[in-house]
């Protein structure tokens, strides 16, 4: 052990020094400019910004299908954008004849895109939404709809 010693000691200082290095390397070409506080901007958001909705001739959104109605592993609605421009669904709803109604969050759908609202618990992504919910909502034969921000139904979809 004696004899190693001097080696770990070594190898301690040389790894210290090598990480010194690295940091004052990279906070000299990593500077942040120091603005005084009068300079600084100031940004105050007092309202949450307005959605335009897109015009009611316009093709927006397709509830494509839905598949796995009444199995809660599985149960989800697929939504694709027919739109030729983003739609921002934040607020739209989806209404079945029970009236269970699963509000949007902020999830925009570009040209294309398509998401899946799984019925299910779960976390949100850019292609899934979950609506944490313990039971199956669907069944065969009810009719869903969907619902602008002005109650505007803009798709509807028979569960076959």
């Amino acid at each position: 052990m004696r004899k190693i010693l001097p080696y770990l000691l070594l190898n301690f200082v040389v790894s210290a020094l090598a990480v010194w290095i690295v940091l004052m390397v990279w906070e000299a070409n990593h500077q942040i400019p120091n603005i005084p506080a009068a300079e600084q901007p100031v940004t105050r958001e007092t309202k949450s910004p307005t959605i335009t909705q897109p015009p009611l001739d316009e093709k927006t959104i397709t509830i494509q299908l839905v598949m796995g109605s009444g199995d809660i592993r599985s149960e989800r609605v697929q939504l694709v954008s027919a739109s030729a421009s983003p739609v921002n669904l934040q607020g739209w709803e989806l209404v079945d004849e029970d009236k269970n109604r699963y509000q949007f969050p902020s999830v925009t759908l570009f040209p294309g895109a398509a998401i899946e609202l799984y019925t299910k618990g779960g976390v949100n992504t850019a292609g899934e939404l979950f609506w944490n919910r313990e039971e199956p909502v669907y069944t065969s034969g009810e009719r869903i709809l969907l619902k602008d921000t002005s109650g505007n139904i803009r798709s509807e979809y028979q569960v076959p």
